[in-house]
């Protein structure tokens, strides 16, 4: 037994002095070229690692050139039923007419209006002619200016007596013949009267008087 234990302790005594032996027989390692070595790997790793930088950038860059740009798909349509559309067709097409029907209306009454310019503009010459033409006659004597307004139109003799004064009114009515003065008494009074079968005589001097003295009445039959 006391053989075995010597022999057990004398093969750990062995190792042991063999692994003593063996760090003892190891060459001793140079710091300048221990240094020389971590430079060369420092090299070596930064250079591995710009590669692979510059390999992942073009990489991306190419696929992002290959890769298609997405087109945005359109929109969907609403889905308006087929009786909507119809009834928005019909209301736009009413529209229309209603607004066709209103610039007819509109030309119409602009075209009344120029009408009515026109026919103001031709009154007013008249009137400015009757009122220069009124104050020349007065100055004719009675046979003389019975003669001139024999003459004249029926409606040129009312513009006269319009523009004439109350006493002048008087005059040209002596001057004309009974049933002339009483038919533009007549038009005076009533503008749609006809211009035939005169009144009787007796309401002439009727309607002079009534139409000779004031001109507020004569401003209605005016208008």
């Amino acid at each position: 037994m006391s053989k075995v234990v010597v022999a057990a302790a004398v093969s750990v005594l062995a190792f042991i002095l063999g692994i003593i032996g063996a760090y003892m027989a190891m060459p001793s390692l140079d710091p300048e070229r221990v240094e020389e070595t971590h430079r060369i790997l420092d090299s070596l790793s930064r250079a591995d690692t710009t590669l692979s930088f510059a390999q992942i950038d073009s990489l991306i860059r190419a696929d992002t050139a290959a890769r298609p740009v997405p087109t945005p798909e359109p929109a969907p349509e609403p889905d308006v039923p087929p009786e909507r559309i119809v009834a928005l067709e019909d209301s736009l097409t009413m529209l229309r007419e209603e607004l066709k029907a209103s610039k007819e209306t509109l030309q119409s009454l602009q075209r009344q209006v120029q009408a009515m310019q026109q026919r103001w503009s031709e009154l007013e010459r008249r009137r400015q002619e009757a009122s220069r033409l009124s104050g020349t006659l007065t100055k004719l004597e009675d046979a003389e200016l019975g003669a001139v307004l024999e003459q004249l139109d029926l409606s040129v003799l009312e513009m006269l007596y319009i523009e004439a004064s109350g006493r002048n009114r008087t005059r040209l009515l002596q001057a004309m013949p009974p049933e002339r003065a009483a038919l533009v008494v007549r038009k005076l009074v009533n503008p749609e009267a006809p211009e035939t079968a005169p009144p009787p005589a007796d309401t002439v001097s009727t309607g002079l008087t009534s139409a000779v003295p004031g001109d507020a009445g004569l401003a209605t039959l005016i208008d």
